[in-house]
């Protein structure tokens, strides 16, 4: 048990524990997530969840999915990572971890309109953090959103969200490209 986990107020504590083992086979886990989309709005949670490594527990949920019911959990679950976006702890975890190829793999291929929203805001709140912006180019997440951009969504947060996110991503390719300008020129000798 993670020594963590002590010092966590007992609500936290317990969505914890149903998510490494959960208390019934099919509503254990949906019912943790229900709970932390709605708990972790509150900073002292976000806290206690993550110095109890509670981040962790939610990156393998992050998949597509295809039933109702995993629908709602992945949506739940990409709620949780959306409001720990705001967290700079939580952000540390993210950035290193598979979150972000999870997220991009999701938006790519879900087709419900907030699970697409959550992702992109998601995405949106973590491109200007460290080398996460890097990191969506690598991914490809430019051609993402060209693709999402394409299709017919109703929600205009959406819409709004995925031109913010663009436009981000441009910079991030500027910057890429003026590195990869400046790391060649060193590289060649070639700086004056």
């Amino acid at each position: 048990m993670n020594p963590h986990w002590e010092k966590c107020p007992y609500f936290v504590y317990k969505m914890l524990f149903d998510l490494k083992k959960p208390s019934h086979p099919t509503r254990g886990v949906p019912t943790a997530i229900n709970c932390l989309s709605t708990l972790l709005k509150e900073p002292v949670v976000r806290s206690s969840f993550v110095q109890a490594d509670g981040v962790k527990l939610l990156v393998p949920l992050i998949c597509p999915a295809s039933t109702q019911q995993s629908i709602q959990l992945l949506y739940e679950t990409c709620l949780c990572i959306w409001l720990l976006s705001y967290y700079e702890p939580a952000i540390e975890y993210l950035a290193t971890s598979r979150t972000l190829p999870r997220l991009i793999d999701v938006v790519k291929s879900s087709t419900k309109e907030k699970v697409v929203r959550v992702v992109v805001l998601t995405l949106k709140n973590l491109m200007s953090k460290g080398t996460l912006g890097a990191q969506m180019v690598d991914l490809q997440l430019p051609q993402v959103v060209q693709s999402l951009k394409a299709q017919a969504w109703s929600d205009e947060d959406l819409l709004e969200a995925l031109n913010s996110l663009e436009e981000g991503l441009k910079d991030n390719i500027k910057k890429l490209s003026s590195f990869d300008k400046y790391k060649q020129e060193v590289l060649l000798g070639n700086l004056d």
